[in-house]
């Protein structure tokens, strides 16, 4: 058994090791010159954030009292004219005892988590991804999860085992 000379291969790691590391220094230089302030702390929000849903009040009427439960609070309406009080509970109240309130007004707000548009930006780029890979009938593993999420899962499945091409629910 002969043994191949390989040739040398750290001389290019190193090279490329200082390419990236004269990249990283002049973007750091170049940042510095032009003043930029990173702010990192409002990255996570492209991502996911908690966004305000509003609650309204269902009738006209007057706060007659705020109960605070936990983390929540309960609004307490009277109606103008005669009627059981109404409650509505929000994480945040926006009116105080003895507020006059019409119907539909904003009384508080919850919050609830949503999506933020990097997220959604990318899973509608795996979702066209998924899309494209079907009309084409190229082998891709979205095939698999469009399979789960179909109607027939297990003939989806025993389609491509079956097939050369999969149908992916074609």
């Amino acid at each position: 058994m002969s043994l191949k000379r390989h040739p040398a291969q750290w001389p290019w790691h190193g090279l490329l090791v200082l390419i990236l590391l004269g990249l990283a220094i002049g973007l750091w230089v170049a940042t510095k010159r032009v003043n930029y302030e990173w702010r990192w702390e409002r990255v996570p929000q492209y991502f996911a954030y908690r966004a305000e849903a509003p609650q309204d009040t269902p009738i006209s009427g007057q706060v007659s009292a705020i109960a605070p439960e936990g983390r929540s609070h309960r609004l307490v309406i009277t109606p103008e004219g005669s009627g059981p009080p109404v409650m509505v509970t929000v994480e945040q109240a926006q009116v105080a005892v003895g507020a006059t309130v019409a119907e539909n007004d904003t009384v508080g707000v919850n919050f609830e988590w949503r999506v933020g548009p990097l997220t959604q930006g990318l899973w509608v780029t795996i979702w066209i991804s998924c899309a494209s890979s079907r009309s084409t009938g190229w082998r891709s593993p979205c095939c698999f999860a469009t399979a789960a999420f179909s109607a027939e899962p297990r003939a989806e499945m025993a389609g491509w085992a079956r097939t050369s091409r999969p149908t992916c629910g074609r």
